[in-house]
């Protein structure tokens, strides 16, 4: 650690490809040190991808990028606040939140999806929450840049999601349907599991997966809640008849 000007270790996460320390550096600040297992092509993407959008509010800054024995090793600014999913109770029932935070998702996200790049894992654990009340979305580690010649991911293999916070075309493997719409998707699932306290498909992905299979996309919300616009229009399981713009986004949350 003391390579990099560490000086002390605060906390240590692990999973899928990468080892994040919660350090101090020499300077007292507190960073997100992301450690790459076997560096592969999605890593490399995802430092490019924050260093692109670098002066982008709303996601965690890139403070430095520094190598070692042949990997990168990533430090991000971290961010002291909860994940969406530890203070989840505080939307059930609250239009008026839930409302403000998708708004607030769309709006950070709107510039990276011009770019034509899909987030592609959101999720409550991907979204930090400010004293404000405003979100800031991490880890960008699978999203996909539509404009890539290449996928890392081809069609019919594995595509990389957590199961109930994916859609109908991530189930499929269907690589050449992802695209923004794609998130909308599980920004309307992530709606709904607050505002109602359940998802709007199934509490397992067998079941989930047999929903979008059978094409049952009903979902169970009172006739007079506020949300259904927004639920009706980004919960389509076929991604053209989901909202074609951020704007046309934004209006289902008006």
């Amino acid at each position: 650690m003391k390579h990099f000007g560490i000086k002390k270790v605060l906390d240590t996460f692990s999973g899928g490809q990468k080892i994040v320390y919660i350090v101090e550096d020499n300077e007292g600040r507190i960073l997100a040190m992301k450690c790459f297992r076997n560096c592969s092509q999605r890593d490399i993407q995802e430092i490019a991808l924050l260093e692109k959008f670098k002066d982008l509010s709303g996601i965690s800054k890139i403070v430095r990028v520094e190598e070692y024995e042949g990997s990168p090793v990533l430090f991000e600014e971290f961010i002291e606040a909860p994940n969406l999913d530890a203070v989840a109770t505080d939307y059930a029932g609250n239009a008026e939140k839930v409302c403000a935070l998708m708004i607030g998702v769309a709006e950070i996200l709107q510039p990276i999806w011009e770019a034509r790049i899909v987030h592609r894992d959101l999720k409550p654990t991907n979204i930090k929450i400010l004293p404000s009340g405003a979100p800031v979305i991490l880890d960008f580690g699978i999203a996909r840049d539509l404009s890539a010649n290449e996928s890392i991911t081809d069609t019919g293999e594995d595509q990389p999601m957590t199961w109930n916070f994916a859609s109908p075309e991530q189930y499929k493997k269907d690589k050449d349907a992802i695209s923004y719409r794609t998130d909308f998707f599980v920004m309307g699932v992530i709606g709904f599991a607050l505002y109602h306290g359940t998802h709007p498909f199934g509490t397992s992905k067998d079941e989930v997966a047999a929903r979008f299979n059978g094409q049952d996309n009903s979902i169970n919300s009172p006739q007079d809640c506020v949300l259904n616009p927004f639920f009706e229009a980004t919960l389509a399981f076929d991604p053209a008849l989901r909202p074609r713009s951020v704007e046309a986004l934004l209006t289902t949350l008006k």
